[in-house]
């Protein structure tokens, strides 16, 4: 009997060691109280959350894995938004004013040997030098005969002050009495009887077929005629002024 009620006692003290916030819960040394599941903060739980928390926006911050879908920012997991930087597939995805410079270098090549033939050159460099020690180039020259200067375009699409500027420009710079100046390539092309001579000839504007209506505004042709200026395309055909 004795010992049944040592054991009772002692099974009342362990349920008071344990009870939760119990006033029979030991001290460690120090003073301090074992943590407990309420009122404190759980060390492991915190580290687990703080692990979760991280994975979470981890993963939101993560570019998109193979297979599509995008990040939050609307893009396409590159880092740039969606499209930016690629071809659409609609079109080229070179700027209009490189193929309108292609375009242009190869009517020049086209037109080119035309005016070779007839005992002309291409590309001559004339007198005065520019301002930043280079010469300008007439596109082509025909000694006694043309002088040419080629423009790649529709007349009729651009600024009226746009195509009388090309006007003013050729009279300007390769008007009859410019001199052909003294380069490897004009020696080459022209003989070394032209270098140093005045040019001569008739001033001609050469366009593409041009397809506007009219073909040539009036206002440049006006212009053309006050500067002595023949516009004609690469068939031949002249556009004036009608009688």
């Amino acid at each position: 009997m004795k010992t049944l009620l040592v054991l009772i006692a002692l099974a009342t003290r362990l349920a008071l060691h344990r009870r939760p916030g119990g006033g029979g819960t030991p001290t460690v040394p120090g003073g301090r109280r074992p943590s407990q599941q309420h009122g404190t903060v759980d060390a492991s739980a915190g580290v687990s959350s703080a692990q979760n928390t991280t994975g979470e926006f981890a993963q939101r911050g993560r570019p998109a894995e193979s297979g599509g879908g995008t990040n939050g920012d609307g893009g396409d997991g590159t880092g740039r938004p969606e499209g930016e930087g690629e071809d659409s597939g609609t079109g080229s995805s070179r700027p209009e004013w490189l193929d309108n410079l292609q375009e242009g270098n190869e009517f020049n090549r086209r037109r080119e040997p035309y005016y070779e033939d007839q005992g002309g050159a291409n590309e001559v460099h004339v007198e005065p030098r520019t301002e930043h020690n280079q010469y300008r180039r007439v596109d082509s020259y025909v000694p006694g005969e043309e002088i040419v200067s080629r423009k790649y375009t529709q007349l009729s699409e651009i600024q009226e002050g746009t195509a009388v500027g090309y006007l003013r420009e050729f009279v300007n710079h390769y008007n009859s009495g410019t001199v052909i100046a003294d380069t490897p390539t004009n020696r080459r092309d022209l003989g070394d009887e032209q270098i140093g001579q005045p040019m001569s000839g008739d001033l001609i504007l050469e366009v593409p077929v041009q397809r506007g209506d009219p073909p040539v505004p009036r206002a440049i042709l006006e212009e053309a005629e006050r500067l002595n200026i023949t516009i004609r395309d690469e068939n031949g055909r002249i556009y004036e002024l009608p009688e």
